[in-house]
């Protein structure tokens, strides 16, 4: 890589690095984010269970685990891994388009990526997703490479990267069995001889026997997801141009979109567009598709499939042979993703348990209780109540009551001189 090159990069990921980490601790967690807080705290073993017992496989929550006993626990420290991930990503992205003998598609792709709101989104929360993304493209890299080139680093960084993907989040089951069953056949119709095969085979044989000691709780996981009782619905048609929309960051942006993703059919011969085209747009059409029998679908289990999105209409953009219309296109784009993260960070993103807490710990007194409109608004006040001496101390223990048990609270309301009730992300303080 030149000089030049090199300080452009650089800068990019510089301003990729100050649009993540602004604000990354203004807003308190919201439940997901404390869920994983409170889990972080738990040992090895409970961190395990607690995964378990979930949806989730455990290799983020250890990480962060071990990250929190370094940096502390407050929101911008529990985010920051995702900041760096996020940016990994950029970086990843870049090569890729640097590989498909495009220095200049990676770049265009790093500077999309970088202003992209569904990245950003997902760059801060203390949540898998971004490490999902990190590891789900760089495991693509890395087979790409190794398909035309089976050295022992790209088989390591291919082993690696797949086997942290599927220890990070259940969706990766998806993405890495699509992977393979497309490699496969990419394989097949360039006639490679068996030598590869038995390389590929090894490849892939080493990553189930990594993720082995987990497949068997991802299976009840899977069993309890597609049991009719999970809070994911069967999607609609237009939730499968929804994800595109997400890339796109904006309305403009979406037919932006659209229109570089048809242009750039015509440019799909390499191999590594084939891969992008693989992960970026057919993955998210078959997790749609599988929603419509196992509720899996959720636009921020799509995220690893964002960069490889960018990364063709990047390559589509790069051949538009009117340069004007090619220019006043990614300025549109980029200012369609700037209005939208302007108004991610001007308004409230995330339950505000933590100012709740706040409320709670200057006016609460022994006898009081605190009814909640859904059982699961425990999760944040728990975590931001810990050491207030309200939940550990016996005498200041409130009654919980909820707000659908009506007659509970009737009966309960009778010892209790004063009910703080949390409706959501507000609160009251009846008298």
């Amino acid at each position: 890589m030149s000089k030049k090159n090199m300080i452009f990069l650089i800068a990019i990921l510089a301003i990729g690095l100050l649009i993540r980490v602004f604000h990354l601790g203004f807003e308190g967690l919201w439940l997901d984010e404390a869920y994983t807080a409170r889990l972080v705290q738990s040992s090895t073993e409970g961190i395990i269970k607690g995964a378990a017992a979930d949806v989730y496989p455990p290799f983020f929550y250890l990480f962060l685990h071990s990250w929190t006993l370094v940096f502390g626990e407050s929101e911008f420290s529990l985010r920051f891994p995702s900041v760096i991930f996020s940016l990994l990503t950029i970086l990843v992205a870049w090569k890729m388009g640097e590989k498909n003998q495009e220095v200049s598609v990676g770049f265009i792709a790093a500077i999309m990526l970088t202003f992209s709101p569904f990245s950003i989104r997902y760059a801060q929360e203390a949540r898998a997703y971004s490490l999902l993304a990190f590891t789900i493209v760089s495991s693509y890299l890395f087979i790409l490479n190794f398909i035309q080139s089976p050295s022992k680093v790209n088989f390591l960084g291919f082993v690696l990267t797949s086997s942290i993907a599927l220890w990070s989040h259940s969706i990766a089951v998806i993405f890495v069995g699509l992977q393979a069953a497309w490699v496969l056949l990419e394989s097949l119709l360039s006639r490679k001889k068996a030598p590869f095969y038995l390389r590929l085979g090894a490849a892939y044989i080493s990553v189930g026997l990594v993720y082995m000691p987990w497949l068997k709780i991802f299976l009840t996981q899977a069993k309890n997801v597609g049991s009719g009782e999970f809070w994911l619905g069967k999607p609609g048609f237009l939730q499968a141009l929804e994800f595109i929309y997400y890339d796109a960051g904006s309305i403009v942006g979406f037919f932006i979109l659209i229109f570089f993703l048809t242009l750039a059919v015509k440019s799909s011969q390499t191999l590594y567009m084939r891969g992008l085209w693989t992960l970026g747009i057919l993955t998210p059409l078959i997790v749609w598709g599988i929603s419509q029998f196992v509720p899996v679908l959720t636009m921020r289990n799509l995220l690893p499939a964002l960069p490889a999105a960018i990364l063709i209409a990047a390559n589509a953009l790069k051949r538009m042979h009117y340069k004007p219309l090619q220019l006043a296109l990614s300025l549109v784009f980029i200012v369609g993703c700037a209005n939208t993260l302007l108004s991610y960070y001007s308004n409230p993103q995330r339950d505000q348990w933590r100012e709740a807490a706040k409320v709670l710990q200057a006016n609460m007194k022994p006898g009081d209780g605190i009814s909640y409109d859904v059982e699961y608004g425990r999760v944040g006040m728990d975590w931001y109540l810990k050491g207030a001496g309200i939940t550990e101390d016996p005498k200041r223990v409130w009654k919980v009551f909820y707000h659908v048990d009506e007659d509970r609270i009737r009966s309960g309301i009778k010892d209790t001189s004063k009910v703080f009730q949390l409706y959501g992300i507000t609160i009251v303080a009846p008298d």
